[in-house]
């Protein structure tokens, strides 16, 4: 008889992704856009490549628990909320160039003007 181990399964645990489907739309889109990434360079019309990484700023409402010897770390789920902010980046792939800038807070208008 087969017995599992106690922590064989661990359903907390998974990897989440988009999963496109492969339509010939799809696909002619996708070489669109990897055409213009095939452009020469013209420094009159940069390529640039543009993120956002939305950040929450977040404190604990009970001291956590540091880690000792055989032990984790304990951390309460109970956390005070202090706002957003947010990095914007901005690379033209062709020349490395890299344009950042972190915001306070996460608006249209910082959004925009960093545009």
């Amino acid at each position: 008889m087969l017995h599992p181990e106690k922590n064989a399964l661990q359903p907390h645990r998974k990897r989440q992704w988009c999963i496109a489907q492969l339509t010939a739309k799809f696909l002619c889109e996708m070489e669109r856009v990897l055409d213009v990434y095939g452009r020469f360079y013209d420094e009159r019309f940069p390529v640039l490549c543009f993120d956002e990484q939305p950040c929450f700023l977040i404190g604990d409402v009970m001291a956590p628990v540091p880690m000792e010897p055989g032990r984790v770390a304990k951390q309460d789920d109970e956390y005070e909320r202090f706002g957003s902010g947010a990095v914007l980046l901005a690379v033209e792939p062709q020349t490395g160039r890299r344009f950042v800038k972190v915001c306070a807070r996460r608006t249209a208008e910082e959004y925009t003007a960093f545009m």
